[in-house]
């Protein structure tokens, strides 16, 4: 039996040395450290849009208990301490990468690096301006549009009582010379990008008579006025009869705009100073001129939102804490950072480091106001938890000699 044992025990003896060979087990003195942590399933790269969680694993093996500490291109992530990281996405994390160590009492690992790549967010498209219904005389062309927003490209396919129509594929379309016939023919046009697809409203044609004289322009539907969010564009239209062809100035304030020259005119991406800016649009043929009423744009600033919430921390006491915040919005933002719902002097930034920790900071809740002219919005309560520092031993026990009969002292 003892010989069985002593075998036994010699195979254990080689395999932890083979084992810490291969860099799997560190000797701890005073007891066996267990097997060093391995990697068995490798964190994966991920593909996410914009504003969607984006999330990592790993699988390890190895003696009980294993730590995590996940890095975020090669900085520690503040409370990521388990086999999975998820993380919102925005498109400045395009591009990075993240690993994580595992580590036990007999060793560490690191994982390969997973990168995140993150693809702009794809807005639908919708119809800001909707194709109105022309009346034209018998010979004439009759021209119908649309504007629309979403994320480019848009693509457009105009229909006639429900049919496609070959090659009417742009956000105008201009029929051939019309008869009689087409009196009362519907147009309508459906407008699709990769999010999805809309359906304008039905637009009617009317087919008047030819008549020995031009008839001179009359508006039928006035421009309206628009409202848009600094950054944006915004479109006004006109709908106008009369003799073809009609020729179309637009105006901006009473000056003209160069090159607006159509129906419809759709603005550069607007400012703060455009706001209160009216268009009006002269039509024009060879009978007369008539000017629509001026139509008044009010541009507004974007509220600020939150698109990476602060996230919990912990860190050991004497040690310092950092928050940050992502937001967007109309700028310039302000940040005002609070603890505890009190405002912390000097902190305005986008992020805020605490000074060194004491245990008694364990548990405050940290917030931060973000605002603009247009409004504010608070972030959640990210919570700051202050670990006590193990003790370390800093001079061994030395070993004593000492005379029969006196004292040793450690």
């Amino acid at each position: 039996m003892l010989r069985t044992r002593a075998g036994l025990a010699a195979i254990i003896l080689s395999f932890l040395v083979a084992l810490a060979g291969c860099g799997q087990v560190t000797t701890v003195p005073g007891g066996d450290p267990g097997i060093a942590p391995t990697i068995t399933s490798q964190p994966a790269s991920q593909v996410v849009s914009s504003g969607q969680q984006a999330s990592f694993s790993v699988v390890a093996a190895g003696s009980d208990p294993l730590a995590y500490q996940w890095r975020r291109n090669g900085t520690e992530i503040g409370g990521a301490a388990s086999p999975t990281y998820t993380t919102p996405a925005t498109e400045s994390d395009d591009g990075a990468e993240f690993s994580v160590v595992v580590s036990n009492a007999a060793g560490r690992t690191e994982s390969g690096t997973a990168k995140l790549t993150v693809k702009p967010a794809t807005v639908a498209p919708a119809i800001t301006t909707q194709p109105s219904g022309q009346t034209v005389t018998s010979g004439q062309p009759a021209t119908f549009s649309v504007a629309a927003s979403g994320t480019a490209p848009l693509s457009y396919q105009w229909q006639r009582n429900g049919v496609a129509i070959g090659g009417a594929n742009t956000s105008s379309y201009t029929t051939l010379a019309v008869t009689a016939a087409d009196s009362g023919a519907h147009f309508l046009v459906v407008v699709s990008n990769s999010a999805g697809s809309v359906t304008s409203t039905i637009a009617t044609l009317t087919v008047t008579a030819s008549g020995g004289g031009a008839v001179a322009p009359s508006i039928s539907a006035q421009p309206t006025d628009q409202t848009a969010h600094i950054g944006q564009t915004a479109t006004f239209s006109v709908s106008a009869s009369g003799t073809a062809p009609l020729t179309y100035q637009w105006q901006r304030s009473g000056v003209p705009l160069s090159g607006a020259g159509a129906a419809s005119y759709t603005t550069a991406a607007l400012a703060a100073s455009d706001n209160g800016a009216t268009f009006t649009v002269s039509v024009k043929n060879s009978a007369g001129k008539i000017t629509s009423r001026a139509a008044k744009l009010t541009v507004n600033a974007v509220a600020p939102s939150i698109t990476a919430q602060p996230a919990d921390q912990g860190v050991k006491a004497g040690q310092a804490a950092a928050f940050s915040v992502v937001a967007s919005g109309t700028a310039p933002l302000t940040y005002q950072w609070q603890k505890n719902g009190t405002s912390l002097s000097g902190a305005t930034s986008a992020s805020y480091a605490t000074p060194a920790t004491i245990p008694s900071d364990s548990g405050a809740a940290f917030s931060v106001v973000v605002s603009n002219s247009a409004g504010k919005i608070t972030s959640r309560a990210a919570k700051l938890t202050v670990n006590a520092v193990a003790p370390s031993i800093t001079a061994q026990p030395a070993d004593q000699g000492v005379k029969a009969g006196q004292a040793a002292a450690f």
